[in-house]
């Protein structure tokens, strides 16, 4: 895998991406999602607690572009015979796999924290609030395993619909039947960390009594279950899976 045919397949999918009303519809999205901030705290010195109020529809919209772009890139190349098109040109299936992801989830990654950060001037935070880079981190950690296992299921079905289903359907899943289990879901997580970092950073809690040790396994979790995911879909894209 060669650095310049990397940057030249990546600055492609964004072209792609930029050819098309998919940008213009993941804008509309993140501005939905990240800027519909219901303002709960009317106290002055309290405002940054509104940024935890908006995170759970965030990750809804992320579930759904996430889905929907990466069965485009990956199951629609597939079906379509885009990838095997592609693979006639001197290309390593590396090169291919990892331009794909990287391209895909820059741009997620770029526009969504964009959005968001409008919500500093809004809520008059100052830059320097480390709650806004909590919740930031926090989108960008669930944001990695959303597209590590939309690009499992797209390899596996080669299929754009069934790929975007089982993509929502199983994050949804997760979400209802995680219950108590903080751990196991996305809006959980992020209230373990929202919690320990406001005690942290501000002297106050949402009284969840928040360990380090859960606080770093919030972080750890999607973070190793994603590497996880990513390294076999990469081996499984290079290594076993026939291109017809």
């Amino acid at each position: 895998m060669t650095l310049k045919k990397l940057k030249r397949l990546i600055a492609w999918e964004l072209e792609e991406y930029w050819s098309l009303p998919v940008l213009e519809l993941v804008v509309f999205a993140a501005v939905i999602a990240a800027l519909n901030l219901p303002v709960m705290i009317t106290d002055f010195q309290e405002r940054y607690l509104n940024l935890g109020f908006s995170m759970a529809l965030i990750f809804v919209f992320l579930i759904f572009t996430t889905g929907s772009l990466f069965a485009r890139s990956f199951a629609g190349s597939l079906s379509k015979g885009e990838m095997k098109t592609m693979f006639s040109y001197p290309l390593e299936r590396t090169t291919v796999f990892i331009s794909k992801f990287v391209s895909t989830f820059l741009m997620l990654s770029v526009i969504f924290a964009a959005v968001y950060s409008l919500n500093v001037p809004l809520l008059a935070l100052d830059l320097s609030e480390p709650m806004f880079y909590v919740s930031l981190a926090a989108m960008v950690i669930q944001l990695f395993l959303l597209c590590t296992v939309a690009t499992a299921i797209s390899l596996v079905t080669r299929n754009e619909i069934v790929t975007f289903l089982a993509h929502v359907l199983l994050f949804f899943g997760i979400e209802v039947l995680a219950g108590s289990q903080k751990m196991l879901s996305s809006n959980g997580r992020y209230e373990i960390l929202f919690d320990y970092f406001l005690r942290i950073s501000h002297g106050i809690s949402y009284s969840l009594n928040v360990s380090s040790e859960e606080a770093a396994l919030a972080v750890i979790v999607p973070l190793l279950a994603s590497a996880l995911l990513f390294v076999g879909c990469l081996f499984y894209f290079t290594r076993v899976m026939e291109i017809d």
